[in-house]
């Protein structure tokens, strides 16, 4: 047994698709601007500048980059996200996270080393 060590954590892309299939991925280099609506899982590696709006959960990877409103079921950042977000189950900022802008959830997962600059807004978004 050790102790002292570090808990090694997994990138929010690593956990995603052991879970389940993607539905929908913006790649690295690739820049999308405009409404951006999935079913299911959709992940984002490159450059997203509009509103994202699901039943599902988004999951941003490190050097994804969302800027706009963000209405899902649950979101999954290590990467820079700049708006407002909205997640009915759950928002998780993994240490790479860089968080700009104000967010509302019933369940907030931030690990150490992940930054945040905004309002949080903890409560049942049910009904929204």
């Amino acid at each position: 047994m050790a102790f002292g060590g570090k808990k090694k954590t997994e990138t929010p892309e690593k956990n995603t698709q052991k879970n389940a299939g993607i539905n929908a991925f913006i790649g690295e280099g690739t820049v999308f601007e405009g409404h951006f609506e999935f079913a299911g899982i959709a992940q984002i590696t490159g450059k997203l500048i509009g509103d994202i709006t699901s039943d599902g959960t988004l999951v941003v990877g490190e050097k994804g980059d969302v800027s706009g409103t963000i209405k899902v079921a649950e979101l999954k950042s290590a990467g820079n996200i700049s708006g407002e977000v909205s997640a009915k189950q759950k928002i998780t900022l993994y240490k790479s996270a860089v968080m700009a802008g104000n967010l509302y959830t019933p369940a907030l997962e931030v690990e150490e080393g992940a930054s945040l600059e905004g309002e949080i807004r903890m409560k049942s978004l049910k009904n929204s």
